[in-house]
């Protein structure tokens, strides 16, 4: 079992008596490749994404790669729909 969540939370609310507590925290940094990012959301979109494949992606402390990525996948699918769409309408 991973910690890590109880440690952040612990010295997240001990960060308020003393501002130094984060230095305590020693998180590894773990990078996230763009592709692992898409390829997660995209697996996730359609609802394939393997358990494994899921508990991996939690292993990474910055959840910035994934949101941007998911942003992205969404507007392209509104942006296509919309497009199919007007596409069938003009036929």
């Amino acid at each position: 079992m991973n910690s890590y969540p109880v440690r952040i939370l612990l010295i997240s609310l001990s960060r308020r008596k003393n501002p130094r507590a984060r230095a305590e925290l020693q998180l590894p940094t773990i990078s996230v490749h763009p592709l692992r990012a898409i390829r997660a959301v995209v697996s996730a979109f359609f609802g394939v994404q393997s358990e494994a494949a899921r508990k991996q992606d939690f292993q990474y402390h910055n959840p910035v790669p994934f949101i941007i990525a998911g942003i992205v996948m969404a507007l392209m699918l509104v942006l296509t729909l919309i497009a199919v769409v007007s596409w069938v309408l003009d036929k």
